[in-house]
């Protein structure tokens, strides 16, 4: 297997979500950073759904809210991205060959399992 097999555009947000978040919470603590603040609130407000979470609990619970849009904001754009990746399968097939999405095995897909494709009698 490839590295680029193994790995796949999926991670790219979450792995860019993660490296943002941290990096500008922790630079945002020194004080002569202090203006890395304005991406932890760039990231607070990519990460609205998971963000409210974090602005209620922040009150009394500041740490756990910091975790909270850390590690769940990076859940939630991974889960963002393989719900893209699979929305992408079901239009493009992943190999111009019906997948099990476009098939018709799964009742969603458009094209129909016939003796014309070959694929087809392989899944």
């Amino acid at each position: 297997m490839s590295l680029r097999e193994r790995w796949r555009w999926v991670y790219f947000l979450p792995t860019l979500h993660l490296l943002v978040s941290s990096t500008s919470l922790l630079l945002a603590r020194i004080p002569s950073l202090n203006f890395m603040a304005f991406a932890w609130m760039f990231v607070m407000l990519v990460d609205l759904p998971i963000s409210l979470v974090s602005y209620f609990l922040g009150w009394k619970h500041p740490g756990v809210a910091l975790v909270w849009v850390i590690v769940m904001g990076t859940l939630w754009w991974y889960l963002l991205s393989k719900i893209v990746e699979v929305l992408f399968h079901l239009v493009a097939g992943r190999d111009g060959s019906p997948s099990v999405y476009t098939s018709g095995r799964l009742g969603t897909g458009s094209r129909v399992a016939s003796w014309k494709w070959p694929a087809a009698k392989r899944l």
